[in-house]
């Protein structure tokens, strides 16, 4: 049996001493803030706001010799309260114990003093015992125990008193003495001593005698009460302590005076010394009978400390009795009260799935098979979560081996297996985010020796992980120069820096050196020691290649936004040019019309308009250059394009190159948007003229019909048998090399110097001629020239008809009344001449905005309007829409050099009648003007 004791005594010892290493330099230390509330005289503040009363002296001797202060704060008693829970004072004075009060306290074991609760009347009053406080008014101190144990003495004995609360003592007596309530309550020793300060006198109605303690929040200050209690402890077992001498300094009565005879005072000074003789003599007994006992009151005290003080859960049990006790710990960790947990059974609070393991454990403990055991353990607290523990079971036995108690100790190992489980979850996610990136990922030592690898080095390098691990990083590396080199820009020994990222190159495990990029870091533990290396390795071989390829499309798109200026410029130009060439062709044909037939006059005239109409054609060609207008095939002969194409380039050619033209009569038509046909020309023409700009020579262009079988087409099965327009275009160049002859047609291949192709000359027209039905071949030998063709199929279509020439004298005339719109003042004079001799009325306005007033103010004024597109103000365009909004039926001709912002489709829907291109010749405006009046004639 005795030992069984020790085991136990053993085990609690070495939990005890684990938890003292554990708990090693706590204690208290630095300032401890102590709530003081006044409540004389036990603590209060005198008129220099120093603390005084019992609590204050006791607590100033304890921290006499300690390396700990206190500062005291005050306030009411209720404000001490609420500052405790929000922890702005670690300890308050004069705390009566309560169940409800230790659910959020902790109490010293030893008590201050003990008190009973008195109520007091004014001298006159006519109650004599609590029944007759029934229905009265009796003042109370908020939150004051002695004011609750009153209300709950009353309700037993069903008396019921209006109750008022005060902050304090004295105002519950200044309320009494002011006649505001009928009674108050207070401790008996604040009556005593402050009663008649306030002209009261106490009752015979005393009730519920309690003790007062030092109290903290819970679970806060576990060693700052246990230092406490081991100094009134020892303080109660010395009559003559320093405890017993304050306790009859303050609550000895110092304040009363005396209004008993003389007599009386003597007869109670020969009493009181007679019993203080008896004490003492009892005294003397006592302390002969506690000298053999305190060394075992003192252990059990050691160990009631121990069981109360500890941070783990314990509880002591029998088989007979259930719970025997229980410590505070136990009690916060499951969340019931202690009357509560007394209700409890040991299988209600332990999770099912772990019910089996404890039982048998348990049962081999009563069997006698094992006086202790451990495991893990889950417990059901109250509010229905779950704790994880680690249990402890040991047990102490009878005399016949039968368990007398059992001793639980019960530790929450909830949030240490958290968080054990997450940092398990971290290592799992950091093992696997390391295992998918893609770079190549080594952790090293500080000899820059491979301790960790991820299977991203085996897509970069071609290692698998496991054949890197203690090797160094040098295999890496296409030489040593790049090793030396990054070991000195980021791992140096004498470099500060932590990390680095560059460019350098590496070496797989085949051999092959391939560009890298790395970002290399040093590791570094909590105290700033070098631990290793990681390095982060990327093959950026194709994010070069796609560099090098956006530079050049960089530059592609530089030359595209040049060409696309250009033809903006050229556009520009045209719209000028053609407004001059309007004023030059308008004139010369009314000169014209002044001259006589056979005159030399009439002929210079002749070759002027001939000359402008030629100029006109030219236009025509920069336009179709510089416009992107919308595919609009339709049926054409080539022979017109290229031989238009051929003048237009033919500027542009040195005299070393000569251009021969072979075209075959009867060149079938295609179909086909003659933009497209154009800029086939073109690009064939820019490579042969590259092709001999430094040597000259011969640039050859052929036409011709040309039928092909399903034979001929063997390389072509996605273009259909028939006849095919041959268009040939040869140069006496340096030629193409064989190797690069299956490129030519690849977007961006190019093999001129930059600046002069951007390689999307032979791609587009591969694209354009395969849309339209066709296909381009190409021969050519080194030294020899290169011959291209392009085969488009013949479209048969009915030929448009010829238009019909008519001769001016048969040119219709009309009296209508026309407004001519044209800021070029030459252009609007030159419009009104020749409308004028053609018969109208003609009126010209050289700004948009004041002709369209002219139509707001006069909608039925004129008949016509004739305006041009682009204009300062407002536009062509806008002037009709405007003018249509004013009135609805009026016939307008939209006239335009060029202009990318309206064409002949955009003005029908406009509901503009007419739509003519700059230059218009005389003939020409008379037609349209008359088709525009006499078609609105028609639709009336």
């Amino acid at each position: 049996m005795i030992t069984i004791i020790y085991r136990l005594l053993f085990l609690l010892c070495l939990a005890l001493s684990v938890l003292s290493a554990q708990a090693e330099d706590r204690g208290p230390k630095g300032v401890v803030r102590v709530g003081i509330f006044p409540f004389e005289p036990l603590n209060f503040l005198d008129g220099n706001g120093v603390a005084q009363g019992l609590y204050p002296d006791l607590l100033r001797k304890i921290v006499k010799d300690e390396k700990w202060s206190v500062k005291f704060v005050p306030g009411s008693w209720a404000e001490g309260l609420e500052r405790l829970q929000r922890g702005e004072i670690d300890l308050i004075l004069s705390v009566a114990y309560s169940p409800e009060r230790a659910e959020i306290m902790d109490f010293t074991f030893e008590s201050v003093a003990e008190l009973w609760g008195q109520v007091f009347f004014k001298p006159n009053s006519k109650f004599k015992n609590i029944n007759s406080l029934d229905g009265q008014r009796v003042a109370i101190m908020s939150k004051d125990i002695s004011g609750s144990n009153f209300i709950a003495t009353a309700e037993k004995l069903g008396v019921h008193c209006k109750i008022t609360e005060y902050p304090t003592h004295a105002k519950v007596f200044a309320a009494v003495q002011e006649g505001i309530v009928d009674a108050g309550v207070a401790p008996q020793h604040f009556g005593l001593r402050h009663a008649r300060e306030f002209n009261l006198i106490s009752s015979s109605i005393m009730f519920s005698p309690f003790s007062i303690y030092f109290a903290s929040k819970k679970g806060t200050q576990h060693e700052l009460l246990s230092h406490i209690d081991s100094y009134l402890s020892n303080w109660k077992k010395e009559p003559d302590s320093f405890y017993y001498e304050r306790l009859g300094y303050w609550l000895g009565n110092r304040s009363l005076r005396t209004i008993f005879p003389t007599w009386v005072i003597y007869t109670f000074i020969f009493g009181f010394v007679s019993i203080l003789i008896f004490a003492s003599f009892s005294v003397i007994l006592k302390r002969t009978v506690n000298r053999r006992t305190r060394e075992l009151q003192e252990s059990e005290e050691r160990m009631r400390l121990f069981f109360e003080r500890q941070i783990v859960g314990m509880a002591i049990t029998s088989p007979e009795k259930g719970w025997i006790q229980v410590n505070d710990r136990l009690i916060q960790m499951l969340g019931y009260s202690r009357a509560e947990l007394a209700c409890q059974t040991w299988e209600k609070m332990t999770h099912p799935e772990d019910i089996a393991t404890d039982l048998a454990q348990f049962n081999r403990l009563l069997s006698g098979e094992i006086n202790e055991y451990s495991l893990e353990k889950r417990f059901i607290r109250k509010d229905g979560s779950v704790i994880l523990t680690n249990l402890s079971v040991g047990c102490v036995r009878r005399a016949d081996n039968s368990v007398n108690f059992i001793v639980a100790l019960i530790d929450d190992i909830t949030e240490r297996k958290q968080a054990e489980e997450e940092l398990s979850n971290q290592k799992k996610l950091f093992e696997t985010m390391f295992n998918t990136i893609t770079d190549g990922v080594v952790i090293t030592n500080t000899n820059r020796e491979i301790r960790l690898a991820n299977k991203g080095m085996e897509n970069t390098f071609g290692y698998k992980p496991d054949e890197l691990l203690g090797k160094r990083t040098e295999i890496l590396y296409a030489d040593q120069d790049k090793y030396r080199q990054t070991g000195m820009t980021v791992f140096g020994n004498n470099t500060q820096k932590q990390g680095d990222q560059y460019i350098t190159y590496y070496r797989n495990s085949k051999g092959i050196e391939f560009p890298g990029e790395t970002f290399g870091a040093k590791l570094f533990d909590e105290k700033g020691r070098w631990l290793g290396n990681l390095g982060i390795m990327r093959d950026i071989t194709e994010r070069i290649r796609q560099e090098n390829e956006r530079i050049l499309l960089q530059k592609q798109l530089s030359h595209s936004q040049k060409m696309e200026a250009i033809g903006t410029l050229a556009g520009g130009i045209a719209h000028d040019f053609n407004n001059i060439l309007a004023a030059v062709l308008g004139y010369a044909e009314m000169v014209q019309e002044d001259c006589p037939v056979g005159s030399s006059m009439r002929v210079d005239i002749d070759q002027v308009i001939k000359a402008s109409l030629r100029a006109k054609e030219l236009v025509k060609q920069i336009l179709a250059f510089s416009r992107e207008t919308e595919i609009e095939e339709k049926t054409l002969q080539p022979a017109l394009i290229i031989k238009e194409a051929v003048k237009l380039f033919r500027a542009s050619l040195p005299t070393t190159i000569d251009i021969q033209q072979k075209f075959e009569p009867e060149v079938g038509q295609i179909l086909a948007d003659p933009t497209q046909i154009h800029q086939i020309v073109t690009n064939l023409f820019t490579n042969a003229f590259h092709a001999m700009e430094e040597t000259g020579g011969t640039l050859t262009i052929t036409l011709k019909n040309q039928e092909l079988t399903q034979t001929d087409l063997f390389n072509e099965p996605n273009v259909q048998p028939g006849i095919f327009v041959q268009m040939a275009v040869t140069d006496t160049g340096s030629g193409i090399a064989p190797e690069i002859m299956d490129k030519i047609f690849d977007p961006y291949f190019t093999t001129k110097e930059v600046g002069k192709g951007t390689g999307m000359g032979l791609a587009i027209i591969h694209s354009i001629v395969k849309r339209s039905g066709g296909f381009i071949s190409c021969q050519s030998s080194l030294g020899e020239g290169t011959t291209f063709r392009v085969y488009l199929p013949v479209h048969e279509a009915a030929a448009p008809p010829e238009a019909e020439t008519i001769p001016v004298n048969l040119i219709q005339t009309g009296i209508e009344r026309i407004l001519f719109v044209d800021d070029e003042e030459m252009l609007a004079e030159m419009g009104k001449t020749m409308l004028e001799r053609l018969g109208y009325r003609v009126t010209v306005e050289t700004n948009s905005i004041e002709a369209l007033k002219i139509i707001q103010s006069q909608p039925d004024r004129f008949d016509l309007v004739i305006t041009d597109q682009t204009m300062p103000g407002i536009t062509g365009s806008d002037l009709a829409r405007c003018i249509l909004q004013v009135r609805p039926d009026m016939p307008i001709i939209l006239c335009t050099g060029f202009s990318n912002q309206v064409s002949e489709e955009k003005a029908k829907i406009y509901g503009i009648k007419g739509f003519a291109m700059k230059p218009l010749a005389n003939k020409d405006l008379a037609i349209l003007v008359r088709n525009v009046l006499d078609g609105e004639r028609r639709e009336d």
